[in-house]
C-alpha cells in the first residue's frame, strides 16, 4: 500500500498556524483530567486560528509532529500543549484582540491544512479513529472553500484510515471520490496511489479479481510515466493476488518482471522480497528445492542491508520448506531463529505465532 498522500504547503503569508483546541467541558479553563486520555478523546475541534511568527514555535510544532508520526511517549501532549495555552490565554471569545485581521478564506484554509497534516501524524501513529475525525474536519473547510486539489487529498488519506479500520465500502466510495477529482486535476501520481489502495479494500474483502483489476490500472498509469519503482509495487501486488487465486505462472511472471525492474534500481530490500514472493510460488508448486534457493538468496540480501524483519521472514519459510520435507531439526533450527528475530523487531503477533509451530512440531524449547 502505497500510504498517505502528502499535503502542499499553503501560501496564505504566514509562518505558522496553531489551533486552539475546544475540550467539551463548561468553563474556560482547560480540564487537567482529560490530559491523559488525549488519544480518545480529541474530537473534531472547534477552533480559532494564531499566527505566529516566531521560528523558534515553528520548529517546536514541527519538532512535535516528528515526535508522534515516529510514536513518542507523550507526543501528542506536547503537541497539543501549545494549542491549549493558546485557548487559555484567549478563552474571552468577545475580545476583539483574540482574532487577528486576516480574511476569513485564508484563516479557514490555514485550519484545513493544520487538520490535514495533525490528522497524518496521527495516521502515522497508528491512532486511526482520531485521524478520520480530522480527515474530515480537514474534508469540511476545503469542501467549503472549493479547494479540490487538497478535498482528493484529504479522500485519500481518509480512505486508507477507513481501510485500515475495515470499514470497506465506506472506504471504497472515498476512495473513488478522490479517484475523479485527481483524474479532472490530471494528478496521475495521486491516481497510482488511489488504485493501489482500492487494490487492497477489494483483496480485504476477497474480491481478488476487483483487486487484480485495480493493481493493473495503478500499473498502466506507472508504465505510462516510466515510474519503475511504482511499476514494480505494483507487480508485486498483482503477484500476491495471482497466488491467492493460484495463478501460478502469472504470479512468477509479475514477481520476475518486479524483480528485474528493483534490480535495474539497485533496490536490494524489494529484490530480497520479491525473492521470498518466488520462493512462495514455488512451495505451492510443489518444488521444495527451488524455494530453498529463492529463501536463501532473499536472506542474503536482507542481511547485506540489515532487514531483520525480512529476515525473520524468511527464516520462518525456510523453516517450513524443511517441515514439509520432514527435517525437524533444521525446521526447528530456523524457526528459533526467525522468533527471536521478530522479538527483536517487537513483533510479538508473529513472535507468538512462530513458538505456536514450535510447540506444535515438538521442537525443543531453551
Amino acid at each position: 500500500m502505497m500510504g498517505i498522500i502528502i499535503l502542499g504547503i499553503i501560501a496564505v503569508g504566514i509562518a505558522l498556524i496553531y489551533v486552539g483546541l475546544r475540550r467539551s467541558h463548561q468553563g474556560g479553563a482547560a480540564d487537567e483530567n482529560n490530559r491523559s486520555d488525549r488519544r480518545g478523546n480529541l474530537g473534531v475541534p472547534d477552533a480559532e486560528v494564531k499566527i505566529l511568527q516566531d521560528d523558534a514555535e515553528n520548529d517546536a510544532f514541527m519538532g512535535a509532529l516528528t515526535a508522534l508520526k515516529e510514536g513518542r511517549p507523550g507526543a501528542i501532549d506536547d503537541l497539543l500543549a501549545p494549542f491549549e495555552a493558546y485557548q487559555a490565554a484567549n478563552s474571552d471569545s468577545t475580545n476583539p484582540n483574540t482574532r487577528r485581521p486576516d480574511s476569513e478564506i485564508a484563516e479557514k484554509t490555514a485550519l484545513a491544512y493544520v487538520y490535514g497534516n495533525l490528522a497524518q501524524a496521527l495516521q502515522t501513529a497508528s491512532d486511526l479513529e482520531s485521524a478520520e475525525k480530522f480527515h474530515r474536519a480537514a474534508i469540511a473547510l476545503n469542501e467549503e472553500l472549493g479547494d479540490r486539489e487538497s478535498m482528493a487529498a484529504n479522500y485519500s488519506n481518509l480512505g486508507v484510515v477507513l481501510n485500515g479500520q475495515g470499514a470497506l465500502d465506506e472506504a471504497e466510495f472515498i476512495l473513488r471520490n478522490a479517484l475523479t477529482l485527481h483524474e479532472k486535476l490530471g494528478l496521475r501520481e495521486n491516481m497510482v496511489a488511489n488504485f493501489d489502495t482500492l487494490g487492497t479494500v477489494f483483496d480485504a474483502r476477497g474480491d481478488l479479481d476487483g483487486a487484480a483489476e485495480m493493481y493493473r490500472e495503478a500499473l498502466a498509469l506507472t508504465e505510462a510515466f516510466d515510474d519503475k519503482d511504482g511499476m514494480a509495487r505494483q507487480l508485486s501486488s498483482l503477484g500476491t493476488v495471482y497466488s491467492k487465486q493460484l495463478d501460478l505462472d502469472h504470479a512468477e511472471e509479475a514477481y520476475r518482471r518486479a524483480l528485474s525492474l528493483r534490480e535495474e534500481l539497485g533496490d536490494k530490500e524489494g529484490m530480497a522480497r520479491d525473492l521470498g514472493n518466488l520462493g512462495n510460488v514455488s512451495v505451492l508448486r510443489g518444488d521444495a528445492e527451488n524455494a530453498k534457493d529463492m529463501y536463501r538468496r532473499s536472506l542474503v540480501l536482507d542481511e547485506e542491508v540489515g532487514n531483520k524483519k525480512g529476515l525473520a521472514t524468511q527464516y520462518a519459510n525456510l523453516a517450513n520448506v524443511f517441515m514439509m520435507r520432514e527435517n525437524d531439526d533444521e525446521a526447528c533450527r530456523y524457526w528459533r531463529i526467525s522468533h527471536d528475530l521478530f522479538l527483536e523487531i517487537g513483533a510479538h503477533d508473529k513472535a507468538k505465532a512462530i513458538a505456536g509451530y514450535m510447540a506444535e512440531a515438538g521442537c525443543p524449547t531453551d
